[in-house]
């Protein structure tokens, strides 16, 4: 197994590549969860546009983007990749 990535549930075709790639995918609003990397469908702001949300992992932004290009930079962040 490469590492766990937490998904936001919407993104199917991204769930499916990174699996299909051996990484464990859990769902980013799991509690408790111990993800290696975040892949997210755009960023979570609250009404205000404040950013609330703080992690020590790094985070994907998956907005208008295909699944290969979260992939490459999913390796590239896990370094798996130069």
């Amino acid at each position: 197994m490469k590492g766990t990535v937490a998904v936001s549930q919407d993104l199917t075709n991204v769930r499916d590549a990174l699996e299909r790639d051996g990484y464990r995918v859990i769902d980013l609003d799991e509690k408790g969860m111990e993800a290696d990397l975040i892949i997210m469908s755009g960023m979570k702001r609250d009404i205000l546009g404040i950013q609330d949300i703080r992690v020590d992992v790094p985070v994907i932004d998956a907005s208008g983007r295909q699944a290969e290009e979260i992939l490459y930079d999913v390796e590239k962040r896990m370094n798996l990749k130069e």
